[in-house]
């Protein structure tokens, strides 16, 4: 989401400009509420998809968000085709904000030592 929140900012004519990503029901839920945390989904059906589309209208940009090929309205915007400012400021809210390769090598904390206790007392 960042490389392409990237890659939309920038005016690159160049690179890819379609990427398709394959996921669990899930990781679809888990990428839908990010973007739509106000919308319900009673359940993910089996090879549901999210098109996430950029849009240009004179000079300005838009992002329309389709699942299973329907537009969904963002909760950051009025409008099914959402201002890229109002969709980047919308996802500087929720997405990780550091570097997320290190972020995801970093060795993890030392463990508290009230954990430790309880690690040893479910023993």
């Amino acid at each position: 989401m960042q490389e392409l929140i990237e890659i939309a900012k920038s005016d690159k004519k160049e690179g890819l400009r379609y990427r398709l990503y394959s996921a669990h029901d899930t990781n679809v839920a888990n990428i839908m509420k990010q973007i739509a945390p106000g919308h319900y989904w009673e359940y993910i059906p089996y090879a549901s998809n999210i098109y996430m589309e950029l849009h240009k209208f004179g000079k300005e940009l838009f992002v329309q968000v389709k699942f299973d090929g329907v537009a969904v309205r963002l909760d950051a915007c009025s409008e099914t085709m959402c201002p890229l400012s109002d969709f980047l400021k919308s996802m500087g809210k929720v997405l990780y904000q550091g570097d997320l390769k290190d972020a995801c090598f970093a060795p993890p904390p030392p463990p508290f030592l009230e954990d430790i206790e309880k690690a040893k007392f479910l023993q």
